[in-house]
């Protein structure tokens, strides 16, 4: 019973953790300095789209990462 009930919160968890994730891709934040080191907009839209190409990658892998876990602990 201890181990069901440590799935279903391990589970719990990691399912909110991808929620949060797919949220997280939806925007970034931009740090001021970035913005004015940047003279050239067209330059700045290339540093912008980098960092949100990085974090919807990064994002992508926690995900993958905790479905894996999600389904490692299932077949306990």
């Amino acid at each position: 019973m201890k181990n069901k009930e440590s799935f279903n919160e391990k589970a719990f968890y990691a399912k909110q953790s991808i929620a949060l994730a797919e949220e997280a891709k939806q925007s970034i934040i931009v740090p001021s300095n970035v913005i004015m080191e940047c003279n050239d907009d067209r330059l700045l839209g290339m540093r912008v789209r980098g960092m949100l190409i990085n974090k919807v990658r990064e994002c992508d892998e926690h995900i993958a990462h905790m479905k894996a876990s999600i389904e490692d602990t299932g077949n306990l």
